[in-house]
């Protein structure tokens, strides 16, 4: 599934992406950090940061842990969508600080 979201999220075809994510569970498959990964970038290239933004909150639902890559994106969505205040509320309140190496 994460190599199909991939192939999407390249694509540039983010519905393909965000609807196998959507249909992973009912499929008996968890969705994982990944996953989540490939739809926010798929939407952060077209400035769909509101979506990118909820992807965010579903991973907390879903208790997948957002890494690096997935506030990178989240970031780069709202940026990319105009909103800049939100991308600086997200970066500030991040567990996760990017400028850090682990």
């Amino acid at each position: 599934y994460n190599a199909a979201m991939s192939a999407f999220e390249q694509g540039g075809q983010w519905q393909q992406s965000l609807k196998i994510l959507h249909d992973m569970p009912a499929l008996k498959v968890i969705p994982t950090a990944k996953s989540y990964n490939s739809a926010i970038t798929c939407c952060g290239r077209i400035g769909l940061w509101k979506e990118a933004v909820e992807l965010l909150r579903l991973m907390s639902g879903m208790s997948v842990a957002a890494d690096r890559i997935t506030y990178a994106a989240v970031i780069s969505a709202c940026e990319k969508g105009g909103a800049w205040e939100l991308a600086l509320t997200i970066l500030n309140s991040a567990p996760i600080k990017l400028g850090e190496s682990s």
